[in-house]
């Protein structure tokens, strides 16, 4: 897994941000799911990463985990067709439907400022 987002950073550089290069960066370098071997990653070990996303102290928001799993799911998607990595994207998609129902994951809450003139 790890080169497979070794390899999605450097061929797709210009178009990820600064954010998504640093959420691959960190998953690479802080979560052992990086150092799998890419066709023994099923949804469940992208489940348990999810599970150990949620449990990071000040930084456990659902929204958060399913940002940080939507970058790895990108990197998952393109990396069997392009660089012929065997990664299923059916396993990542099956684990955020799971990380969902279990409550790991949740779009952001919506919003209520208004632009005012008070500083």
């Amino acid at each position: 897994m790890g080169d497979a987002i070794d390899k999605y950073m450097v061929t797709s550089m210009k178009e990820i941000g600064k954010t998504k290069a640093q959420v691959l960066r960190t998953i690479q370098n802080e979560y052992t799911i990086s150092k799998k071997a890419s066709d023994s990653i099923k949804a469940q070990h992208i489940v348990a990463f999810a599970e150990k996303l949620r449990n990071r102290p000040n930084l456990s928001a659902e929204a958060t985990v399913l940002n940080d799993l939507a970058h790895l799911s990108a990197v998952v998607t393109i990396a069997r067709p392009a660089w012929g990595f065997e990664l299923d994207a059916k396993e990542s998609d099956d684990a955020i439907m799971v990380c969902k129902g279990m409550g790991f994951t949740a779009k952001s809450a919506k919003r209520s400022r208004h632009p005012n003139l008070d500083k």
